[in-house]
């Protein structure tokens, strides 16, 4: 299965200005709180059309069962005597909804995305970002419609209209298996990271150990070494999304087993932190250049270089291919690696942003999106 390992384009400058400030006492997070209620409620919300689509996507998968059972099923005497066919199997349910992945717009890409050009898929994570709950299904219909179109070019249309009972369109529910959190649940979700760190350092320059909520000490200097990177970089995603993947596929990795460079754009994230480091020397400890624990942040790659590895990364992809084949994956095992990095990569580049890499940010199996 591997890790749960994302791409993220990251804004330092809203790091530099709004996390670390409050980290060392100044300032306060609560200004970002409706947003924080807002975004949550439209990823849900987006979430929930996405798991509506798996729903016509298993009536699909149950039918071609169903015929691939008749099919195995053994004929009796009579059967062979007569002559009797074995029924065929279905071909045209076998890849499920033309234009659908739940790798994509399931647990890969943030909200509710069907469509593949990384420029449109950037601009509508900006739809979801500006939109209230209210504003989300129409956005998500547009994605709807976009299954539909593609369904229409497939050479059994037909059938697999049969199967779902007519349009996606028509016949996707939104469809969600938890209780809705309340709204103070969200906020403390979100935040409390940020509040544990602000009086880890308070203890830090008091040159002490401290007690959070629950009651459990801590030692700050230990904590700010393996804990805060990715509590920032977890914070800062809440606002400007990455893309999720599952396995073993991040870039710097990907590059180094095709003997592809990559040391010329990625570096270790230390500048995401660079107006703390001075007074809390211990974040540098683990980082790294590259992705080699769970729960770590990877390569980071500054926002003037961004557009340089886009076109390295693009045409570097023939030997990571090849390279990947030689492993016995296929491209289906390949995709969506590729594509939450290309995403990823296009959203920064479109923003003036960074890129860094990390692992254990989101969690489908935890319930943890983007």
């Amino acid at each position: 299965m591997g890790w749960d390992i994302s791409y993220h384009p990251v804004d330092i400058q809203w790091i530099h200005e709004r996390v670390l400030p409050y980290v060392q006492g100044d300032g306060t997070l609560d200004d970002l709180m409706d947003d924080v209620l807002r975004i949550a409620k439209v990823r849900r919300r987006a979430n929930a059309w996405g798991l509506g689509v798996m729903k016509l996507q298993r009536r699909l998968d149950t039918a071609q069962r169903e015929a691939r059972d008749k099919m195995t099923k053994p004929r009796g005497f009579f059967q062979k005597l007569l002559g009797s066919r074995k029924p065929e199997i279905d071909s045209s349910l076998a890849f499920g909804l033309p234009g659908f992945s739940t790798d994509r717009s399931v647990w890969g890409g943030p909200f509710f995305i069907c469509e593949s050009d990384p420029a449109r898929v950037s601009e509508l994570v900006d739809q979801y970002m500006a939109a209230g709950e209210d504003e989300v299904d129409e956005i998500a219909k547009g994605q709807l419609a976009i299954i539909d179109q593609q369904i229409d070019q497939a050479s059994h249309a037909g059938r697999i209209r049969e199967v779902i009972g007519g349009s996606v369109v028509e016949k996707t529910c939104p469809a969600s298996d938890e209780e809705d959190p309340s709204d103070q649940q969200i906020i403390e979700a979100v935040r409390w990271k940020m509040d544990l760190f602000r009086d880890a350092y308070q203890a830090y320059q008091a040159g002490g150990k401290f007690r959070d909520s629950q009651g459990q000490e801590h030692d700050p200097k230990e904590l700010f070494a393996t804990d805060f990177a990715l509590a920032t970089l977890e914070f800062a995603a809440f606002f400007r999304p990455g893309w999720m993947a599952r396995g073993y596929g991040w870039p710097t990795m990907l590059c180094e087993e095709a003997s592809v460079e990559w040391t010329e754009w990625f570096q270790k994230p230390t500048p995401l932190f660079a107006p703390l480091l001075s007074g809390v020397p211990e974040i540098d400890q683990y980082l790294t250049h590259s992705i080699e624990e769970n729960y770590s942040l990877g390569g980071y790659i500054p926002a003037d270089l961004v557009p340089g590895f886009v076109d390295h990364f693009e045409a570097s992809l023939p030997k990571i291919r090849q390279q990947k084949l030689s492993e016995n994956w296929t491209d289906e095992d390949l995709q969506p690696f590729v594509e939450g990095i290309r995403w990823a990569l296009s959203d920064a580049k479109r923003r003036g942003l960074g890129f860094v890499e990390a692992t254990e940010v989101y969690s489908g199996p935890f319930g943890i999106m983007n």
